[in-house]
């Protein structure tokens, strides 16, 4: 199996983000393919942008978005993607999460939120290296901790009730290796969302270009300069990702997203799966 810490440093730029938001080319235009991962992000410079900018920038929206959710109690109705994970398995008094490429945590601060300060949430977010150095500084805590492996957040929780993931394979060096190690901790229930695929059998790696301020929840902050980025994204067969997980699991739903990217041929579209792991992997 691939090491995971090669998995999260080769990603260390993008895996947080919170939603899948721009186009790579208008419909009459070809993105810029290539045969690499590598190959890719050395065409952004080797990094895409500074991590130390989308550092900072993810951890000052993710505390203004949980200081605003105690202080109003107002949950902004697209960040409830979520809550159709969390509702379809019918979490019990304890709730044990692995978050994978969870950013800050401001997927916990909702369901913390939505499900009441006395039920037992025990949140793990998997993130880079310099994520989790500065999120366990300032956002761990009450439930919420970060680690930089899948097996550690795993181990630290013990038992899982379920894997989530929101907007984070695809920016992977290889999103079905990354997959497949979710599939290994056999969590009670999976939930992916806001993950793109392609359409047909075949492996698409190019680029994505979005703004600084469309990672992490909220407005940009003060202080912070917006500027176009740009970084590798790899769109998997869909195909191909499906029949990964039904290897451990039954998909008792699926939800269509919407398309990613408009372009002429293949098509991109985010996708969504609620899953429970099957009796034989119990």
């Amino acid at each position: 199996m691939q090491d995971h810490g090669i998995v999260m440093g080769r990603f260390a730029n993008f895996i947080s983000k919170g939603i899948f938001r721009t186009t790579l080319a208008p419909a009459s235009a070809s993105p810029v393919l290539f045969q690499t991962y590598d190959d890719a992000l050395a065409s952004c410079g080797g990094k895409g942008y500074v991590a130390e900018d989308l550092v900072n920038l993810v951890i000052e929206k993710n505390l203004a978005f949980r200081d605003n959710l105690k202080s109003v109690r107002t949950i902004p109705v697209d960040s409830l993607k979520v809550m159709i994970g969390i509702g379809s398995i019918s979490p019990t008094t304890t709730f044990r999460v692995l978050d994978f490429g969870g950013a800050g945590g401001n997927h916990y601060s909702i369901v913390r939120t939505a499900l009441g300060a006395d039920r037992d949430i025990r949140w793990n977010v998997v993130e880079t290296e310099p994520m989790v150095r500065a999120a366990n500084k300032r956002l761990a805590g009450d439930g919420l901790k970060f680690f930089e492996s899948i097996e550690g957040a795993a181990s630290d929780l013990e038992q899982v009730d379920l894997v989530f993931t929101s907007g984070a394979l695809q920016y992977t060096p290889d999103p079905l290796v990354s997959l497949s190690m979710l599939l290994e901790v056999k969590a009670k229930h999976l939930f992916i969302t806001r993950t793109a695929f392609n359409t047909v059998e075949e492996r698409t790696i190019t680029l994505q270009t979005s703004r600084l301020s469309d990672n992490g929840p909220g407005p940009l902050p003060l202080g912070f300069v917006d500027q176009e980025i740009q970084y590798p994204v790899t769109l998997e067969s869909k195909a191909t990702a499906e029949r990964l997980i039904r290897q451990r699991y039954s998909i008792r739903f699926s939800i269509e997203e919407g398309p990613a990217y408009r372009r002429r041929e293949p098509q991109f579209h985010m996708h969504g799966y609620l899953c429970e792991l099957n009796d034989t992997e119990v």
